[in-house]
């Protein structure tokens, strides 16, 4: 009877020429982990979308032959049956498109397209910040939230582990719109003086009211009164030596205070986006001061001054190109406040920015040598980035660099996940502050390698020498050094790896 269902199944899911339309929901079951993503990716080209709730499903996709526990859910839900290998054997290939793509008027990041400002002005990042970067999926998603936002304008937060470009994304992002963009790194001890703003003491003189002094003339200073009177007759200001000899004859204090507008407000007159970097690092009460700007539309009352109201029908019209975005890291990490409901609420779009693996270490490592960015597959369109100059040609010639590159993914790999866990960390168990492997080590290593090699050496020396340096040397001697030799020998770069620098 088993055996019968799983034919008559498999016939009619077979026999169907049509597949769900597209947008259906299917829930992917019966697969190991690996297949479960590989199935995931036939979907998402066939422009159906993956769940792992049977709830809610509108089919079923599982492996051929399915098994009777799916057979039987199938029936019972009234969901039709769908194999892998129907859809696998109707995979037309994915439209192919540039990824990114740079007009003297727009910018398109995947399929979201922006205006571009004209050339100029100071606080637009600068390009050279941007040349390592490597356009993988995992980013361009990061930069396609950005770029959703600013087109919608809506606040931004993009909440991730560090080093995983969510600064990054925001600011390259302002770079191609020609877009000026301040930056304000949170801490336990900012307050609203740096968002709103505060009074400052300010060496200026300040502008005295003459006609005043000239009224209490007989309260003066002889020598005060006849600057004023001569100042009064020309009808004039006091230049800046008489305005010394005035203080010190009367014993005016040279100091004034001024009101300096913090970023917000600022960013709100000119049009810029605001990059709140680090934000939960920062007391609650503090970043509570601005839900009004986060508002749709957004406005502030600098009750702080002099009461300026900025927004609708206020004093100051809030310039069409102002955004706010923000950077959080989860809130497990050291130090990171925990935010209010409301407050978050408020940040309508917020994006969790997934961790790099090891295809991604892979990617950035081709073009730091190479200039070539990977081909990723998102939306049933294959993506990929027009290839640039690689920041570290020298090496692109070097005989087996791509196998060397290879091994180095593997290695740094393994050791950013043996650090990623509390329960299942391998390196630094035992210590207060978890030991950090991310894009910036890697970086790091391939910038003292190509240094090396530029002085000489053989590649394979410099390799060694660079993850003694940037890796072996980071963690513990004892069993910390060990586990990461261990990782070494086991992609093929322990070799005498740390001779030179004796036991541990």
């Amino acid at each position: 009877m088993i055996a019968t269902m799983h034919d008559a199944a498999r016939e009619q899911y077979e026999a169907e020429l049509g597949l769900p339309a597209r947008g259906s929901r299917v829930w992917i079951t019966g697969f190991t982990r690996q297949d479960h993503d590989a199935a995931a990716r036939v979907l998402d080209r066939h422009g159906l979308c993956a769940t792992a709730f049977a709830s809610g499903a509108d089919c079923i996709l599982a492996p051929d032959p399915p098994s009777e526990d799916v057979v039987q859910a199938a029936e019972r839900s009234g969901r039709r049956l769908i194999g892998l290998r129907l859809l696998e054997g109707r995979v037309a290939p994915p439209p192919r498109r540039s990824a990114v793509e740079v007009t003297a008027e727009t910018v398109r990041i995947l399929d979201v397209t922006l205006p571009r400002r004209a050339p100029g002005g100071p606080l637009v990042p600068t390009a050279d910040r941007f040349g390592h970067l490597c356009l993988d999926a995992t980013f361009l998603a990061a930069a396609r939230a950005v770029a959703t936002a600013a087109h919608a304008r809506l606040p931004c937060a993009l909440e991730g582990d560090t080093a995983v470009a969510k600064t990054t994304a925001v600011l390259w992002v302002a770079h191609l719109c020609r877009q000026e963009a301040v930056r304000l790194n949170l801490s336990g001890q900012s307050d609203t003086g740096e968002l709103v703003g505060r009074f400052v003491p300010t060496s200026d003189w300040p502008d005295w009211d003459l006609e005043l002094l000239a009224r209490e003339a007989h309260l003066l200073d002889p020598t005060t009164r006849s600057i004023v009177e001569r100042a009064v007759a020309s009808g004039r200001r006091l230049n800046w030596v008489e305005r010394g000899v005035v203080a010190a004859k009367e014993r005016f204090a040279p100091v004034s205070w001024r009101f300096w507008e913090g970023i917000v407000p600022d960013a709100m007159r000119h049009g810029r986006w605001v990059v709140l970097d680090e934000m939960n690092l920062a007391e609650p009460q503090i970043l509570e001061r601005l839900n009004p700007v986060l508002e749709q539309p957004p406005s502030l009352v600098l009750s702080e001054h002099d009461g300026t109201r900025f927004g609708s029908g206020g004093d100051v019209e809030v310039a069409g190109t102002f955004r706010m975005f923000a950077t959080v890291n989860p809130a497990e990490y050291s130090g990171r406040s925990v935010l209010s409901p409301a407050f978050r609420d408020r940040w309508t779009l917020w994006t969790m920015i997934e961790p790099p693996g090891q295809a991604e270490f892979r990617a950035l490592l081709s073009r730091l040598v190479h200039g070539v960015h990977p081909e990723f597959t998102l939306g049933g369109v294959t993506w990929r980035a027009d290839d640039q100059t690689p920041v570290h040609p020298h090496l692109e010639g070097v005989p087996g660099i791509d196998g060397l590159l290879d091994a180095v993914a593997a290695f740094h790999a393994s050791v950013a996940s043996s650090v990623g866990g509390a329960g299942g960390a391998e390196l630094g168990r035992l210590r207060r502050e978890r030991y950090v492997f991310t894009r910036r080590t890697l970086l790091a290593f391939m910038s003292l390698v190509a240094d090396r090699v530029q002085g000489g050496a053989a590649v394979t020396r410099a390799v060694r020498d660079a993850i003694d340096a940037v890796y072996v040397q980071r963690v513990q001697p004892g069993p910390d050094r060990q586990a990461v030799r261990t990782a070494l020998r086991s992609v093929g770069l322990g070799t005498d790896m740390t001779a030179a620098n004796g036991a541990c």
